[in-house]
């Protein structure tokens, strides 16, 4: 049997430890409290524009904050909706501008500040320290060229049926296309998916930090080369590769048709079989 003075010192130690835990919970309570006084609601609000286009009309869709997603539709109206989300400003300040000419539209953000006019073409975009994020979802009809653009944001384009210019600096860009055109990213990862290529069609892929992966169908009939300075490529193809690590390859399949140039400085490149 324990001695009066240790039963003692246990059940201080007892009345410690529970204080403490007591402490712990009002602590984080008080944290959760000041947290919830300090981070402002998310405020939301959303957009949409549509109009008919003429067959091969260029569509550019250019942002600053946010993704970017591209679906194909069959009949000819081009549909653009956006998701406006930010805590410290007001979303609708954060303009969205349409500009129709007879070379394309151009759908673009601008935000506060600045009150350039969406140029075609271009889809210039302004912020002064905006939180403010613009999501874009877009219908693409068929056969109408595409141009995408965005800094802090991924861009998601599924099956692309006429040329493709995408870009990003910290986001990620995957691609379904078998057009030619032009994916680039500054470092994120590039993501594409090819179809069966158009006689003539060039595709250039590139990166500065970014992955990329090149997945290739059964009955492609391109020729791709592969090149990248600091990093390495793999493969699922026979063949093709150069060096060890291999920096530099070049894969040709049935009678090419169009050609496909991927180049990174930093990242890998992997060539695989579509799935």
């Amino acid at each position: 049997m324990p001695s009066p003075r240790l039963a003692f010192a246990r059940i201080r130690l007892a009345r410690v430890r529970l204080a403490m835990v007591l402490a712990s919970l009002l602590v984080a309570a008080s944290a959760t409290s000041w947290a919830a006084r300090v981070t402002p609601s998310l405020k939301v609000e959303n957009w949409s524009w549509s109009d008919r286009v003429p067959a091969g009309h260029r569509v550019t869709v250019s942002g600053l904050y946010g993704d970017i997603v591209v679906v194909p539709t069959l009949n000819s109206t081009l549909r653009v909706t956006a998701r406006k989300a930010g805590r410290l400003q007001d979303p609708s300040e954060v303009q969205i501008r349409v500009a129709n000419d007879r070379d394309g539209i151009t759908v673009c953000t601008v935000y506060p500040g600045r009150h350039d006019a969406c140029e075609p073409g271009e889809g210039r975009e302004h912020t002064l320290d905006r939180d403010t994020d613009v999501d874009f979802r877009v219908e693409l009809p068929v056969g109408s060229p595409l141009v995408a653009r965005t800094i802090y944001g991924d861009i998601d384009i599924r099956g692309i049926s006429a040329t493709v210019d995408a870009s990003t600096d910290q986001g990620r860009c995957r691609v379904e296309t078998s057009r030619g055109g032009r994916v680039r990213t500054l470092s994120g990862d590039i993501r594409l998916q090819l179809g069966r290529m158009l006689p003539g069609a060039h595709l250039s892929v590139e990166s500065i930090n970014g992955q990329l992966r090149i997945e290739v169908p059964k009955d492609f009939d391109a020729t791709i080369t592969a090149r990248t300075e600091n990093g390495a490529i793999t493969s699922e193809l026979s063949g093709g590769l150069e060096g060890s690590p291999a920096r530099t390859a070049r894969w040709s399949f049935g009678a090419p048709r169009g050609t496909i140039e991927c180049v990174t400085e930093n990242g890998r490149i992997a060539v695989v079989r579509g799935r």
